[in-house]
């Protein structure tokens, strides 16, 4: 006999999405801290990100623009709403999300098909950004972000590992 698919809804996912990052799973550890993350709110993090590059975030950002709508939902249910300065659209339109943090609705989208838009990103004066990984190697992105100040961390995933390691190294962009 063929059990049959059992689905989840969008709900009970992205319950699963957090408890999975809260609880510590392996992923890109932070360098330098003794694989902790932030200590305090004044001594920068070095993280790895998804695609190898060590970057220098703050321990704790005030100002976050996150350009991949799943790490943004996972910023918004794990508490860093009032930080994010910029989401993709799919993120400020969920009524989910704007139930968990109704000022969701009030954040930019520097986004348009794929592509970031640079004077609105840079308006949102974020101290980091999170980066999904088509959009940076997407034709010259990395070279705008590369141009400005803005330290950001590339997430992307293809596995469930990766998936896990991606909402890890989130939780730890967004102050552990």
């Amino acid at each position: 006999m063929l059990a049959q698919a059992k689905y989840i809804s969008r709900r009970g996912f992205l319950t699963a999405a957090v408890a999975l990052a809260a609880s510590g799973l392996a992923g890109c550890a932070p360098q330098g801290q003794g694989g902790e993350g932030a200590t305090s709110a004044g001594t920068p993090v070095t993280v790895v990100d998804c695609v190898g590059r060590t970057v220098e975030v703050p321990a704790v950002p005030e100002r976050v623009s996150v350009l991949d709508s799943f790490a943004g939902e996972l910023a918004v249910m794990c508490g860093a709403g009032p930080a994010l300065v910029g989401v993709p659209g799919g993120v400020v339109s969920d009524e989910l999300l704007r139930e968990i943090f109704p000022g969701l609705a009030d954040v930019p989208a520097p986004m348009s098909n794929g592509a970031v838009n640079m004077e609105e990103f840079m308006a949102g004066t974020p101290q980091v950004a999170i980066v999904k990984r088509d959009v940076y190697e997407a034709d010259g992105q990395a070279q705008q972000l590369d141009a400005t100040s803005v330290p950001y961390v590339v997430v992307g995933y293809a596995t469930m590992d990766e998936q896990i390691a991606m909402m890890r190294l989130v939780g730890q962009v967004l102050g552990g």
